[in-house]
């Protein structure tokens, strides 16, 4: 087994090979069309596992593909042999995308990757699918020829697991989509009352969606995996949740997602005296020899951090795959203990992104992303560590050229830690200074356009701009001393204290670069959506100067906000101190964070981009903006959410903020702007720049 030092060097090798992408090769830049159309693999990231058929042989994954000129999105379920020989098999459509939904029916986020289950004998995946507008169970043959519907339920399926009997339990909401229906369109005949079904920011036009489901609004059914009669289960829905969701009940009541091998079973623990203190504890890796009646916990320090998965190998050794180390927050390591002779080795060492591990034959399949390289599914063998790539759906970027990609360590002058990812332009001359923009708020494996991938990195660093890739901070004293969610709101937003942390150590990894000769500190450019948004809008009311031009998701942080609130936001907000805006106590709290109730102090052109979803809090920004003659521009995209999914819209998001920050940071404009109109209206927002510079001091 290689040692863990020679492990680092290897990966370390592995990444500056990744990161200098296609040069020596005839490489064409990358573009947004390339970015666009890259095919995503539905690779669970923690704390689900790529599904791997009983024998070893397959595992199952959905693809996804847009095409910005159809605005659609092709959804595949692929059978991969397991030892990457052999051909991949397609084993038919996955239908529509699904996403995910709060109890109220409300969508966040991006949506989810569907995780497939096989059949006892190998023979059969199932699914969830979005056909025909609603959701059932389907199943596909291992050899992609057979596809059929297995479900034909009047509600959709939520959740769902194969049993070894070959039974099929799933989970639907009480109510039939035909009741459903009904019941909606009544209430949309004589008016929906207002209530807090009412979210300002998710589609304040009309209440959630009813597709949510409170707990006690489940039910379970039943049906052979081979079909037949379904009928109603007599499982719990819970427990079906449970087991869909992969998790173990110990003998003392705690659910845990465990690893098991006969009676022995394998779990990483909070082992801390109090649990009531504090979030995201540091969990430590456990062991019982009968089924959690005793435990083993490892005292090596290797054994406790944030741990990502934990399987137990034929001989009995337990694996984990442990994410960060005292001196790399990036890193990943797959380390095994053998419990009886008290040991702890490490098998593979890396700073690229591994999720969604599985282990079969000695080896961990696993989902595998570099700073250049888009997912694909890898083995790592736990003999040696050797890696080998099973799937790669985008052979294709292997051509496009990269800029030297640089991890970057930092600290504020507080002593605060910094991280991120320092992209340099493709024709990058050392001793140059180049245009900065900042792209948040996470930093790991391919660096495409951020949290929410609105701005596209590399297509940043082929058109001549630096790149810092901004991986946001946490503030781990006080997550490591809260006692509840609402302390944790309440004390983070105290005085803004998690916004100053972030823009303190921001602001140093800005000035590290400025200080290292490669950006030119005129012409820096910062960008954001959900919390990078947050950190966004902070930065352009407390740093004014720094910033030569700004596009972000949202800027919603505005006392109207509030008004338009449910009362649950509101109780919320309270929370966080942002209360109602009817005293000057209130407003100074929401001065701090409004670009409304700052817009004539404003340096910075901003450009927003933002869902329909969560439009109406911009109505303010728009307003006092152009009350204050700053330059601005709003694009509103229909029937997205906060993160977009239509193809056609991430292309012209792309090549939007493309244009935007080459006209206002290099002085460019295109041969082919977005719309026609584009750079006569910039032109004139250019003239107001200069006019607030004169007025109010603004020059960068």
């Amino acid at each position: 087994m290689a040692s863990s030092r020679l492990i680092a060097v290897l990966a370390l090798a592995g990444l500056m090979v990744a990161s200098i992408g296609a040069f020596g090769r005839n490489a064409k830049s990358i573009s947004a069309h390339d970015l666009v159309g890259l095919t995503d693999l539905g690779v669970p990231m923690r704390p689900s596992e790529l599904p791997i058929s009983p024998d070893g042989r397959w595992v199952a994954v959905q693809s996804r593909q847009g095409n910005p000129e159809a605005n659609t999105i092709e959804l595949r379920w692929k059978i991969v042999p397991v030892n990457g020989a052999g051909s991949i098999i397609d084993a038919g459509d996955g239908g529509d995308l699904l996403y995910h939904r709060t109890g109220s029916g409300l969508i966040v986020g991006p949506a989810f990757a569907e995780l497939a289950q096989w059949s006892p004998d190998s023979k059969w995946i199932v699914y969830r699918a979005s056909i025909g507008g609603e959701v059932q169970l389907w199943k596909s043959s291992w050899d992609g020829k057979v596809q059929e519907k297995l479900t034909h339920n009047g509600a959709d399926v939520i959740a769902f697991h194969v049993e070894k009997t070959g039974v099929v339990h799933y989970v639907t909401g009480r109510r039939s989509r035909l009741e459903v229906a009904a019941s909606w369109k009544a209430e949309e005949a004589r008016g929906f009352l207002y209530d807090d079904r009412f979210v300002s920011v998710g589609g304040a036009r009309r209440p959630a969606s009813d597709a949510g489901h409170a707990a006690d609004q489940l039910v379970t059914w039943s049906v052979p995996v081979g079909g037949g009669l379904e009928k109603r289960g007599s499982l719990d829905p819970s427990a079906v949740l449970a087991l869909s969701s992969g998790l173990t009940r110990l003998l003392d009541g705690e659910t845990v997602r465990a690893s098991r091998l006969g009676e022995m079973l394998a779990w990483a623990s909070d082992t801390r005296k109090d649990r009531d203190v504090g979030f995201y504890p540091p969990e430590t890796v456990t062991m019982s020899s009968n089924s959690g009646k005793d435990r083993i916990v490892c005292q090596d320090e290797r054994c406790t951090g944030s741990i990502r998965g934990i399987w137990i190998s034929r001989n009995g050794d337990i694996v984990f795959l442990r994410a960060g180390s005292r001196d790399d927050p990036t890193e990943l390591a797959i380390y095994r203990w053998n419990f009886r002779a008290n040991r702890v080795s490490a098998v593979f060492v890396t700073n690229d992104l591994l999720f969604g591990c599985a282990y079969e034959m000695e080896s961990l399949i696993c989902g595998r992303e570099t700073p250049t390289r888009p997912t694909s599914i890898v083995s790592i063998a736990l003999t040696d560590g050797s890696l080998t790539t099973v799937f790669d759906p985008n052979p294709s970027i292997h051509d496009r050229e990269f800029g030297i990609v640089r991890a970057l360590h930092w600290r504020d002058a507080e002593g605060r830690a910094g991280f991120g990812h320092l992209v340099l332009p493709t024709d990058y001359v050392p001793g140059t200074r180049y245009p900065l923009i900042i792209v948040q708020y996470r930093s790991r494996g391919f660096l495409r356009g951020g949290t929410g991938d609105e701005y596209p990195i590399h297509l940043f660093a082929a058109n001549g701009f630096a790149v810092l890739s901004f991986d946001e901070p946490e503030d781990w004293e006080l997550l490591a001393t809260a006692r509840s969610a609402d302390e944790l709101e309440k004390t983070a937003w105290s005085e803004n204290r998690y916004r100053r942390l972030v823009h303190s150590v921001l602001m140093s990894g800005i000035e590290k670069l400025i200080d290292e000769g490669i950006v030119d500190e005129k012409r820096v450019g910062i960008t954001g959506l959900s919390d990078g948004a947050n950190t966004g809008v902070y930065a352009l009311i407390h740093a004014p100067h720094r910033f030569a031009a700004a596009s972000l998701s949202y800027t919603h942080w505005n006392p109207s906000l509030y008004f338009s609130s449910n009362t649950a936001s509101q109780r919320l907000l309270d929370i966080r101190g942002l209360e109602e805006p009817t005293n000057q106590q209130a407003l100074g709290r929401w001065r701090q964070v409004s670009i409304a109730m700052n817009a004539n102090n404003l340096c910075s052109p901003l450009l927003v981009q933002v869902s329909d979803a969560e439009f109406f809090p911009e109505v303010q920004t728009y307003t006092a903006l152009a009350k204050a003659r700053k330059p601005f521009e709003l694009y509103v995209f229909p029937d997205e959410h906060q993160v977009k999914t239509q193809p056609a819209h991430r292309l012209s998001i792309y090549l939007r903020n493309l244009q935007w920050f080459g006209f206002w940071l290099k002085g460019q404009e295109s041969d082919d702007p977005l719309d026609e109109g584009q750079y006569s209206r910039w032109r004139k927002l250019r003239s107001m720049v200069s006019a607030a510079d004169a007025s109010t001091k603004c020059d960068h």
